[in-house]
């Protein structure tokens, strides 16, 4: 499968630290949030040593600049996931220094996908949970907490469960890798307090939003140009 490299790059300084050539085609996109308001240029420094021991195929920084970083052809080393990193277009993204009041806003912007789309796929996921006869209650249980299914560890791989922890009168919910909780000893990945999550899951999908035509939209086209070609 040929790889092409997004035309909206702005800045590009190819880092040493991936794995050669993918061992799977693309079928997903993984943004990762870097701590502070980075460059392009300034991300492109840190991942060019190869002590850092981590990189992304492209980054956007604080301006919203798209920097290359690994070619799409190769492997990053960012999700700490050689299973995902294989086949993902991995965008590690700035975050914000100050916290900022949040609104739910309905078509506030352009979505990727049309309406009517995003319902078809409902209904297929719908059609798949009949035909597969899986159950109402498996179905509630897999998607009590929005985070559910959806975070694992980055130690062992494990998914990460959602545990209440009380401290005095203090209540507050958190994430614990599943290993973790039963064998310590194989696994030292700590709790992460929900509430943190959420910043980091929110800085992530608002740079994207405003970086959707220059990153988002551009891998599309390209997925469902290499989709076309293998039809």
């Amino acid at each position: 499968m040929a790889y092409t490299n997004s035309s909206m790059v702005a800045y590009t300084k190819l880092s040493p630290n991936h794995s050669g050539q993918r061992t799977h085609s693309i079928d997903r996109i993984t943004p990762h949030c870097v701590v502070g308001q980075c460059t392009a240029e300034g991300l492109g420094d840190w991942f060019a040593k190869s002590s850092t021991k981590a990189s992304s195929n492209y980054g956007i920084d604080k301006d919203g600049r798209v920097g290359l970083y690994v070619e799409e052809k190769n492997r990053s080393w960012c999700s700490s996931s050689n299973a995902n990193d294989q086949r993902a277009v991995t965008i590690e993204c700035a975050s914000d220094t100050t916290e900022r009041d949040q609104f739910y806003m309905e078509d506030h912007h352009e979505a990727i996908i049309s309406r009517e789309d995003f319902e078809a796929v409902g209904q297929l996921i719908a059609q798949h949970a009949k035909e597969k006869n899986i159950k109402k209650a498996d179905q509630k249980y897999q998607n009590k907490y929005p985070f559910t299914g959806k975070i694992f560890c980055g130690c062992c791989g494990s998914p990460f469960k959602r545990k209440v922890n009380y401290t005095g009168n203090l209540r507050y919910p958190s994430w614990v890798c599943r290993e973790h909780i039963d064998h310590k000893e194989h696994c030292p990945m700590k709790a992460i307090r929900e509430d943190d999550i959420e910043r980091a899951f929110m800085t992530v999908i608002n740079k994207l939003v405003f970086g959707r035509k220059e990153v988002l939209q551009v891998l599309l086209d390209s997925l469902r140009s290499e989709t076309h070609k293998a039809m």
